[in-house]
């Protein structure tokens, strides 16, 4: 008897995202005065308003988690930009969970972006100077966790997703998520 293998390829998908909504996202990345990346199995992170020292804040509330925030230089910003633009996906919906566990909080004079991104529903979406949303490829995350310096997957489980709003939700301490009350 003989056993013929198939081995089938497919093709990856090709990245769309309304150019419009997004590019002006990418642009103030890479123009921003100060940009961090955020890795964390931190459930409540306040995104909407991060705090001025996101690690002390992430090391208070869940200090048996793992977190890394780190500061992007210039020099960088054109890698984690070619890295973005390849996450978002034009998707007719997305899960409802929106428990993200990665953010780029980026800074130019008074003006604040967050960018918020949750692998698990895969979404993601921005707060502040600009706001926008759509589906992202899971796929991106290898890449996301070797940019920012952490790999929080193995940590999150898949059964931990808590629904974050992006401010403390008292609600969340029934469930063990500890925060500002």
């Amino acid at each position: 008897m003989t056993l013929i293998g198939v081995i089938v390829a497919s093709k990856r998908k090709p990245n769309v995202y309304d150019h419009a909504n997004w590019d002006p996202v990418f642009e103030f990345i890479q123009n921003a005065e100060k940009v961090d990346t955020i890795a964390t199995t931190y459930d409540g992170f306040e995104y909407k308003k991060p705090p001025l020292d996101p690690i002390k804040v992430l090391n208070q509330y869940d200090p048996n988690g793992h977190h890394m925030v780190k500061e992007v230089p210039q020099a960088s910003r054109a890698k984690l930009v070619a890295i973005l633009k390849k996450m978002p996906e034009d998707q007719e919906s997305v899960d409802a969970c929106f428990c993200p566990h990665h953010f780029i909080v980026a800074s130019k004079g008074s003006q604040k972006m967050v960018l918020s991104m949750c692998f698990n529903c895969s979404a993601m979406s921005t707060d502040g100077a600009l706001s926008v949303s759509t589906g992202m490829r899971k796929d991106t995350q290898n890449e996301v966790s070797d940019f920012f310096g952490l790999d929080v997957f193995p940590e999150l489980k898949e059964h931990r997703c808590i629904f974050n709003r992006g401010t403390y939700d008292p609600g969340l301490a029934e469930y063990g998520v500890k925060g500002p009350q």
